[in-house]
């Protein structure tokens, strides 16, 4: 019964795997005083925790609304939150240097999001099909936009590109009729 949950301290694949199969009604979750650390356990099959690395998978298909992640991360991994299609609001912290493949693919109720400082890659399909997606900010600094990374996001129609970013990948705001 589970809705708020506050983490300090260490976290890894056992606390993901709780979080995710057993807390069906989370809905706010705050990890930015967690550590993240590495441990072989497989949370989902064929993914583990790693040192400062919101894990792939880590809560694929949970029902959050908010979300601080840690404030010590520095990638975000695939699958990590996909399909969480009533998170709205997303905290993010510099030192994250990048985001994986589908990490936020499918999250409906993001309207806006604001990538911190010191993000560099934004991986393939990251925000696909995010559609309620309407303004993204990217930090000065970013270099890559991968390829398909906000396909389908539908509704965004104000995105800033900062000085520094050297690749936007193919068809990365493929479906974008809004900008």
């Amino acid at each position: 019964f589970v809705t708020n949950l506050t983490i300090s301290g260490s976290i890894n694949s056992y606390d993901f795997m709780a979080m995710r199969n057993m807390m069906p009604l989370l809905r706010y979750l705050d990890l930015s005083e967690a550590t993240i650390v590495g441990n072989e356990h497989e949370h989902y099959t064929g993914y583990h925790t790693e040192d400062n690395k919101f894990p792939g998978y880590g809560l694929y298909g949970c029902k959050l609304f908010s979300l601080t992640l840690p404030k010590n991360i520095t990638t975000i991994g695939a699958y990590a939150l996909v399909g969480n299609i009533n998170l709205s609001e997303v905290t993010f912290f510099e030192g994250l240097t990048s985001i994986d493949y589908r990490a936020f693919s499918n999250c409906d109720a993001l309207t806006s999001i604001e990538l911190p400082t010191g993000l560099k890659t934004i991986g393939y399909y990251s925000f696909d099909d995010c559609n309620n997606l309407l303004s993204v900010s990217l930090p000065d600094g970013l270099e890559l936009i991968n390829n398909y990374a906000f396909q389908s996001c539908n509704k965004l129609a104000n995105i800033n590109f900062p000085e520094g970013l050297t690749s936007i990948g193919y068809q990365a705001f493929n479906g974008c009729h809004a900008l």
